[in-house]
């Protein structure tokens, strides 16, 4: 866990105290486990879809983007 760091921020996770969520091979701090359209926070329970490596998108916006609709 030291030693590693936010893909979103860059901030390295310096205390058990900094969770993490792990998408694909990347490890984000649970406040930046952001949707990239809404910036609405994702749940532990929620779908997401990740987008290029590192974009995460909450279901309903990542629906849109597929369907070539804009927010």
């Amino acid at each position: 866990l030291f030693g590693l760091s936010c893909v979103k921020c860059s901030l390295q996770f310096k205390r058990e105290q900094d969770w993490m969520r792990v998408a694909g091979q990347h490890r984000y701090h649970i406040a930046c486990f952001l949707c990239k359209i809404c910036k609405r926070q994702l749940g532990n329970n929620e779908k997401y879809h990740l987008v290029n490596g590192t974009d995460i998108y909450c279901t309903n916006h990542y629906r849109d983007m597929v369907n070539g609709e804009s927010s």
